[in-house]
């Protein structure tokens, strides 16, 4: 039965309970640990905890980043002393706020020319095109009957 739905009918157990109850399965086909699991049943698992969600104060920094600016930079994983952008980011966010100079209202704008004086360039959403506004390229295809193929040219070596 591939692609049933065991799993959703119950355990194992109430399965072969049920059969032996409707009389679906003989007392004398029962498996053998049908017996030993009725006598000592297994204890019934303890409550799932709900899991704390943990939040720290950059993770803000980090949201209001992708909100207002675009990253479609690729990160080295396996670089740890390369920072990506929304790394440097929040870094600069927090130094920032730590000097206690800029008000917080106006430190996002901040961080974000102090890395524009870096040379990084921040790319805001409204600045990227819209496809429609992106000119298509149209490119006809060749049927196969419109392609000329020969094998013997495909395996000669070229100079």
């Amino acid at each position: 039965m591939a692609g049933s739905r065991r799993e959703a009918v119950g355990s194992i157990f109430k399965r072969v309970q049920g059969l032996l109850r409707s009389e679906a399965m003989k007392e004398e086909d029962r498996p053998i640990w049908y017996d030993v699991v009725k006598a000592f049943p297994p204890k019934p698992l303890p409550p799932q905890k709900k899991v704390q969600k943990i939040l720290y104060p950059e993770d803000f920094v980090r949201v209001q980043f992708h909100k207002v600016y675009s990253f479609n930079g690729v990160t080295s994983l396996s670089n740890e002393s390369s920072k990506s952008i929304p790394d440097k980011f929040v870094e600069t966010y927090i130094e920032l706020h730590q000097q206690q100079q800029t008000q917080p209202d106006e430190l996002f704008e901040k961080t974000a020319q102090t890395l524009q004086g870096q040379g990084i360039r921040l790319i805001r959403h409204d600045e990227i095109p819209k496809e429609k506004d992106t000119p298509r390229v149209e490119t006809k295809r060749k049927t196969p009957s419109e392609v000329k193929l020969d094998i013997d040219e495909l395996f000669t070596e070229k100079t």
